[in-house]
């Protein structure tokens, strides 16, 4: 259990079980394939934000099976994909965020899911994914503006960046629940739902945005600004 989001080595051929709670660490400290994480008391992990160090995916950790652990909480800070990096984010997972944090790139972020396997970003108190993760029931419903949302910054490597197949709610504390700023990043047939701001911002970019369902958000749906911006918009 880390208190902070400081940096912290790789956790490695570690043995976590018969916990209540698994861990909480910083990003860039997340356990690789060599430790075992179960069994324990919750499926989910739980993260301080930070910068990641490396190239690094979120995954499914034991899929199929009793033990799966989908959920990925964040605390603290928002994470960091730094430029040159790359966040991988797998089908299936679901990344739920406290308070005024998300996820802030100037590297490159992957978040494809499948049809039938979304990748999704969504507030804390959002039990409808991934289940009751903060143990309160139905105590604390999801509101648009939970958390900061996502949030790309022109790079050398935004051409790796796709938001394919993704749900993203509950977020816009600090603009939308997506914010394309010069970033030309691709954006297909996902879900941009209950912002406290824009569901998606296209500031100054030229990004693809097709196929999306875009709702119930407390600004634009998409919101476009900048004299460079020439987004492609077309059947969402």
């Amino acid at each position: 259990f880390h208190e902070d989001a400081r940096p912290a080595p790789v956790m490695t051929g570690n043995t976590l079980s018969g916990n209540a709670r698994l861990l909480m660490v910083p990003i860039s400290a997340l356990p690789d394939e060599t430790n075992v994480l179960v069994p324990g008391d919750e499926s989910w992990i739980g993260v301080r934000g930070d910068s990641i160090e490396t190239d690094m995916t979120l995954g499914i950790w034991y899929p199929g099976t009793a033990d799966e652990i989908k959920v990925y909480r964040v605390f603290s800070s928002s994470i960091e994909v730094p430029g040159g990096a790359v966040l991988t984010i797998d089908p299936g997972v679901v990344v739920k965020f406290d308070d005024d944090v998300g996820i802030d790139v100037s590297g490159a972020l992957v978040a494809a899911g499948e049809a039938d396997q979304m990748v999704v970003l969504t507030s804390d108190a959002d039990d409808r994914a991934g289940g009751d993760s903060n143990g309160d029931g139905a105590l604390t419903p999801p509101v648009n503006g939970d958390w900061a949302g996502v949030v790309f910054r022109d790079s050398a490597n935004e051409a790796l960046s796709l938001i394919s197949h993704a749900r993203i709610a509950y977020g816009g504390s600090q603009t939308a629940n997506l914010h394309l700023d010069g970033a030309a990043v691709t954006v297909e047939n996902s879900e941009l739902s209950n912002s406290s701001g824009s569901g998606l911002a296209v500031d100054n970019a030229s990004p693809v945005i097709s196929g999306n369902d875009i709702w119930g958000n407390a600004a634009d749906g998409i919101a476009v600004t900048g004299s460079a911006a020439n987004p492609e918009i077309t059947f969402n």
